[in-house]
Parts: C-alpha cells; sequence; structure tokens
C-alpha cells in the first residue's frame, strides 16, 4: 500500500525493474533434504499468478537489506524462523561523507525478468531450518496457501513435467537447486 494515499501500487504501470527477493528454505528429514514450496495467493495485485506454485518471495522495502528483505518475507509467509550458513556481509562506509552505507554479499541466485510479465529483479537465497526445529509452516491467507515440503526428487518432476505451475521468477532459482542437490 502507498501510504500517503492509502492506494494499492499498480506495479503494471512502474517503468522500473522491481526489486524483489526468494528463499529457497531448507530442512533435512531423514539425511534427505526437503524444501518448502506454497501456492502463490496474491488475487488482487497478481491475478495472472495466483495459483502458481512459488517459493517465500516479496518486495524489498527501501532501504531494507535484501538479507532482511529475505527473512522477513519467510516469517510474513511461512510463519518460520531461519538461520543463515556461510553467508559472509561486509559493511562498508561510503568515502564520500561518510552518511552512505553499503553492503555486500554473495546471493545464491539472481534472476531478471527481461520480457512478459512484471520486470524483476530478484534475489535468492538458500535458508536452512535449524536443526531438530518443530516448527510448522502456516498460510498467510493474504499471500499464500498450502505450505508444504517437497523432496528434492519431487522438485524435479515440477522443474520437467510442470514448469508452467511455477511462478515464472522462481524456476531459475529452483532450477540451479536441483542441479546443486540432485
Amino acid at each position: 500500500m502507498n501510504k500517503e494515499t492509502n492506494n494499492s501500487i499498480n506495479y503494471d504501470e512502474l517503468d522500473i525493474c522491481i526489486p524483489t527477493v526468494s528463499v529457497v528454505v531448507e530442512r533435512i528429514v531423514n539425511d534427505k533434504k526437503e524444501i518448502l514450496i506454497q501456492t502463490r495467493h496474491k488475487p488482487l495485485i497478481d491475478p495472472k499468478y495466483t495459483g502458481s506454485i512459488e517459493i517465500p518471495s516479496g518486495l524489498i522495502r527501501k532501504y531494507e537489506s535484501a538479507l532482511d528483505s529475505a527473512m522477513r518475507e519467510v516469517k510474513e509467509e511461512t510463519g518460520l524462523g531461519i538461520q543463515i550458513d556461510n553467508l559472509v556481509i561486509h559493511k562498508k562506509t561510503a568515502v564520500s561523507d561518510g552518511r552512505d552505507i553499503l553492503i555486500d554479499y554473495v546471493p545464491f541466485c539472481i534472476t531478471q525478468q527481461i520480457k512478459g510479465a512484471r520486470s524483476y529483479i530478484n534475489i535468492g537465497f538458500v535458508f536452512k531450518l535449524p536443526k531438530d526445529t518443530n516448527e510448522l509452516p502456516t498460510e498467510n491467507i493474504n499471500e499464500t496457501k498450502n505450505p508444504r515440503w517437497i523432496n528434492i526428487q519431487e522438485l524435479g518432476v515440477l522443474l520437467t513435467e510442470k514448469t508452467e505451475t511455477i511462478f515464472p521468477i522462481n524456476i531459475p532459482m529452483l532450477t540451479k537447486y536441483y542441479e546443486k542437490y540432485k
């Protein structure tokens, strides 16, 4: 929502590339990796892709780091707390007047939609649930439905036989993840 006018933003009319994050949330069950998927449910702001399979994803807020955005989106959409492994963040203060703060890190994947639906640039991360967690994902009725865990073989089937059911900006990242862990 636009705070000044209390109206929804029409993303299709923006003349910018929209910055987003996505997260592969993984867990280990019986020594096998599983990832969290959910059904996209944003009928008012994205009717075209409502009903698609997706991973937790969302917009990056002004001055919010992509990493913080990713953790927030996982919590908002699934209720799950996550743990960050092997991600080094370097904070730097700009030389100019000392007021600009920049960070750099290496995400798992960056994807950009350059034609078609909305112009997204997506920064993707892989987060692990803490070991021995009993947390179960929950729906966020304003954004998602039916959160569920799938194994790597099921991900392979989705990517080879049901690609059209996946939210497009997530396909390259899920493919990269599948290729790395199959």
